[in-house]
């Protein structure tokens, strides 16, 4: 639950938004007026706090799956993906690509079948697609193209076309270009 000026305004309001007040707190912009359907247990994720800025993407989209939590740890590292790898490939692409999964905390991370040492739980990998098979194919011609990516695997279907594609990308050490294929 967000604590400090977060749980004094929504308190405040409840108390003080049936006579019509609404209260002014820095940076919160406006409260709903009716608080009957909203839930107040959120990550900070969730209602935008120290939110970075990304061109195509929010730091919300990568969040982990299992505990909705992005530890500021790993934050450095998938703004240097997003920087390095997604939004570039984004921008040729020239449509939306989603992010499958992102941020992976270790519990979520044995729960899909992750690697014990995969890049996602150190915010370094994200699994996007583009939509269809073929829309995939382009944006991994376009990954490929690029050259910037420590490892790029397409997860394929059993007719072969792509399903989605990992991606990553090394802030810190060398950036190996390894590609794969997963069938």
């Amino acid at each position: 639950m967000c604590r400090g000026a977060c749980d004094t305004a929504l308190l405040l309001w409840g108390v003080e938004g049936s006579l019509g007040q609404r209260p002014n707190v820095p940076g919160m912009g406006t409260f709903p007026k009716n608080l009957d359907n909203i839930q107040l247990e959120r990550t900070y994720n969730e209602i935008n706090i120290g939110e970075v800025d990304m061109k195509h993407f929010k730091e919300r989209e990568f969040v982990c799956k299992c505990c909705g939590q992005l530890p500021p740890a790993v934050r450095e590292n998938i703004v240097a993906l997003v920087d390095n790898v997604l939004d570039p490939a984004r921008e040729q692409f020239g449509g939306p690509v989603s992010i499958n999964s992102g941020y992976r905390c270790q519990k979520h991370n044995l729960e899909v079948g992750g690697v014990v040492n995969s890049q996602h739980m150190k915010g370094e990998a994200a699994d996007i697609t583009a939509g269809s098979p073929e829309e995939n194919k382009r944006l991994a011609e376009i990954l490929e193209q690029n050259g910037k990516y420590d490892q790029m695997i397409k997860y394929l279907r059993p007719d072969g076309s792509i399903r989605f594609i990992h991606v990553s990308w090394k802030r810190n050490g060398e950036n190996r270009k390894q590609r794969l294929v997963s069938r």
